[in-house]
């Protein structure tokens, strides 16, 4: 192979063809009403994000997406009766969400109803295992109502999702302490001298008192300093990075897309590019390789060219199953 050479990569994103069907479905300014909603959801102004919601919500009234972020609006200026209202008609229309029924949780517990928003963030939590974030609101607003079994079940699925958060990693070794499970505490503690290997002096010295206590047997004696261990790395960044990865400090995860808009699906008519570049592997059936986030779904996903017999674009959604593309005028 020649240290440089010309390829033509095509790649482009079915998007354009299948959104413009698509949003033809819908009424002329749904879409611009959506954006503008959103955007004042996200800029914290909740009064002109309900008057936008309200009209879409009047406008495209079987599309749960308007009612949610109108639940949201209102919870925000704690309007807690139509925000409740507004909710109920998003999971009518769309009962297997766990996106609404973690709003409507939400409404459950600033409304002043903790035990209606803990059976609704254990519901949430449960068909959502994958998602941290809420899994942390079960966590939490169980050890509000010192539930224990949601506490042990969450944080479990925490670690597992998440064994390189320190907000995750001190729970479970404080967990684990006061439940006398030296070998949990033990792991768990071993886990944050690994993350905290930059921390202030004072953090490392109350560690060790922690791993000192945990290895001489005595449990009970960790607790302390465990908990003084917390306090000092609170105002660390890494600390505050693993809250922030575990929630996001306002009220109401807000929709963006409306009921069957989707990402890029599919490819159209190839777009020709032509590049010059060094080649990153001496094996011939190897063409391009380009990364990106190309359904719109947020992650990133992966499409390299083999030239075969015939030649086939290859491309990885996110951790789908990799799917091929018969691309012969490539080769």
């Amino acid at each position: 192979m020649n240290g440089r050479m010309n390829t033509r990569l095509a790649i482009l994103l079915g998007l354009a063809a299948t959104a413009a069907v698509w949003a033809s479905t819908l009424p002329e300014n749904a879409i611009e009403l959506r954006n503008r909603g959103f955007a004042e959801l996200e800029n914290e102004q909740p009064a002109p994000a309900e008057q936008i919601f309200t009209e879409l919500a009047a406008l495209v009234p079987d599309d749960p997406m308007p009612h949610a972020n109108l639940a949201i609006a209102l919870l925000r200026q704690q309007k807690f009766e139509p925000a409740q209202a507004a909710i109920d008609r998003a999971l009518e229309l769309a009962p297997d969400r766990p996106e609404l029924v973690a709003i409507r949780g939400e409404v459950a517990q600033w409304s002043g109803r903790p035990e209606d928003a803990l059976d609704l963030m254990r519901q949430t939590a449960a068909a959502a295992t994958q998602n941290p974030r809420l899994q942390y609101a079960l966590y939490r607003q169980a050890g509000i109502l010192q539930s224990e079994e949601d506490l042990q079940v969450s944080l479990e699925r925490l670690a597992r999702l998440r064994p390189e958060n320190l907000v995750v990693m001190l729970a479970l070794g404080q967990r684990a302490i006061a439940a006398g499970d030296r070998a949990g505490a033990s792991g768990a503690f071993l886990r944050v001298r690994e993350l905290i290997w930059q921390a202030p002096g004072a953090a490392q010295q109350l560690l060790e008192q922690v791993i000192t206590a945990l290895e001489s047997g005595d449990t009970a004696a960790a607790r302390v300093p465990a908990l003084r261990l917390e306090n000092v790395l609170k105002i660390t960044p890494m600390y505050r990075g693993g809250q922030t990865e575990l929630e996001v400090g306002i009220q109401g995860n807000p929709l963006f897309r409306f009921r069957g808009e989707t990402g890029a699906v599919s490819f159209v008519d190839p777009l020709k590019i032509e590049f010059h570049g060094e080649p990153l592997s001496d094996r011939p059936a190897h063409g391009a390789i380009a990364v990106g986030d190309f359904d719109g779904d947020g992650k990133s996903d992966l499409a390299w060219l083999v030239r075969s017999s015939p030649t086939a674009l290859h491309v990885r959604a996110g951790a789908a199953e990799e799917s091929v593309h018969p691309a012969p005028g490539l080769g």
